[in-house]
């Protein structure tokens, strides 16, 4: 990013003239930095570590500090959600049905299902960010959710959330990602890279490391290879991708099917 377009998103920020995007009926909405990040990271089931002050990898001009339980693509899916209905009520306090979240990520409203989306919001609800930009010269807190309130076994709740984390989507620094070809996506990592190559313009070589490190794979490298080129095959197999190449010094290259963009991204 150029130095111009730096100093507007942090002037932007400064004089809190940063809006929330639109929403859209079959898309949820999220800043660059949570999905080019290991904040919603590849978490094995079951080895979700409580952090303090976590320092998260992220691609970008900026520093992320996380406390709370580590985050999936789980998690994301619900924030999404929330974000989504959150927007459309004008960004204030709304009440909500647990069938229709669960409806939206492609679940049922199973009791299963119900505690499973209690547990998620309950993590999100426990999240803060540190968000520094301009080395640290400016910056903010925030939490994912800043209020929630339920009756029962969260047939309905009452949330809302964080005002100030309005200053995340600057200078246009935000990604709309379509729920239904979430659901078609099978495996964390496959969710991972959709999101992140939906969150870029034009995509570039990148090494496998970095999409390592940016992912927060619990796995071992050789294990996170060996899923890499799988996910690749999910993508081709959905239409996400035309075409992708690995090569023996492990850079990835990528091509996106422009067609199927247009038609998740209009």
């Amino acid at each position: 990013m150029t130095t111009e377009k730096l100093n507007d998103k942090y002037a932007a920020i400064l004089n809190n003239v940063v809006n929330f995007p639109p929403a859209r009926s079959d898309q949820g909405v999220t800043p660059n930095p949570f999905i080019r990040s290991s904040l919603f990271g590849l978490v094995k089931k079951g080895e979700a570590k409580f952090v303090d002050a976590k320092l998260i990898a992220t691609q970008g001009d900026h520093t992320l500090l996380y406390s709370g339980k580590e985050l999936n693509q789980a998690n994301l899916d619900v924030w999404l959600c929330l974000q989504k209905i959150w927007i459309e009520n004008d960004c204030k306090p709304v009440e909500c049905d647990s069938k229709e979240i669960l409806k939206t990520i492609g679940l049922s409203y199973a009791k299963g299902d119900k505690l499973w989306l209690k547990d998620k919001i309950e993590d999100l609800v426990k999240a803060t960010l540190l968000f520094e930009f301009d080395n640290g010269r400016t910056g903010f807190t925030g939490r994912l959710i800043k209020e929630l309130e339920w009756t029962g076994d969260y047939h309905t709740f009452k949330f809302d959330l964080d005002n100030k984390l309005k200053n995340m989507f600057g200078c246009n620094d935000f990604t709309y990602l379509d729920f239904k070809k979430r659901r078609e996506i099978r495996s964390d990592l496959g969710t991972w890279l959709f999101s992140y190559y939906r969150s870029h313009k034009e995509l570039f070589p990148i090494h496998i490391s970095k999409l390592y490190l940016y992912s927060g794979s619990s796995s071992e490298l050789k294990e996170f290879k060996r899923s890499l080129k799988n996910a690749h095959e999910e993508l081709l197999k959905v239409g996400y991708i035309q075409a992708y190449e690995i090569n023996k010094q492990g850079i990835v290259f990528v091509t996106r099917n422009l067609q199927k963009e247009l038609t998740i991204n209009p």
